[in-house]
């Protein structure tokens, strides 16, 4: 066991009396969220690259019995792992991201999800964020309102964005993202 530091800074072998304990949070396989995509530039199936990066910030606080287990602008960091550029024998461009990190605070904890949705970046300011209306097994994160569009002009289907009309798949810049956990999170708190 490695030894805490006490209230006068030596180290001891039991705990500071008074101090907490961290606690472990799980979120949930199933959770939704919502990430903004970082970066001025939009994403195209014309441009990018294998193994590309990206980051993109959540929205809201993802609660879990009560604790903020993931709390709005936290980072979720992942890279494409699949693009198919227009060509004349695929008339529709797509791509894949994969997420591969989640940074809360100074801790970084792997993730695994999915994309479900693209929203549209101009959402109105009457946006209503919300906590207990987008509960799944127990966790709770995500955004609703008037406001939110998803964005027509590209369709996902299993992770997988695609141009709607045929030609290269965008995505603006600042699109949201709303991404499925398919892996279980385990964060200390």
């Amino acid at each position: 066991m490695a030894a805490l530091p006490s209230a006068q800074g030596r180290a001891t072998g039991t705990p500071v009396p008074g101090a907490e304990r961290p606690i472990a949070v799980v979120v949930p396989a199933g959770t939704e969220l919502d990430v903004k995509i970082a970066g001025p530039t939009a994403m195209s199936s014309a441009t990018l690259k294998n193994d590309q990066r990206f980051e993109a910030a959540t929205l809201v606080d993802v609660t879990v019995g009560g604790v903020a287990a993931v709390p709005a602008g936290s980072i979720a960091r992942g890279f494409v792992s699949s693009f198919k550029p227009v060509s004349v024998v695929n008339r529709q461009g797509s791509f894949t991201l994969s997420f591969d990190e989640l940074r809360v605070g100074d801790r970084s904890v792997k993730l695994r999800a999915t994309v479900l949705q693209v929203f549209d970046p101009n959402m109105s300011e009457d946006l209503t964020r919300i906590g207990p209306a987008a509960v799944t097994k127990g966790a709770s994160g995500g955004i609703i309102g008037t406001g939110k569009a998803p964005l027509t002009t590209v369709f996902v289907t299993s992770g997988v964005i695609t141009a709607a009309q045929g030609g290269e798949a965008k995505v603006p810049a600042g699109a949201v993202l709303r991404i499925r956990i398919d892996q279980p999170i385990q964060l200390l708190h």
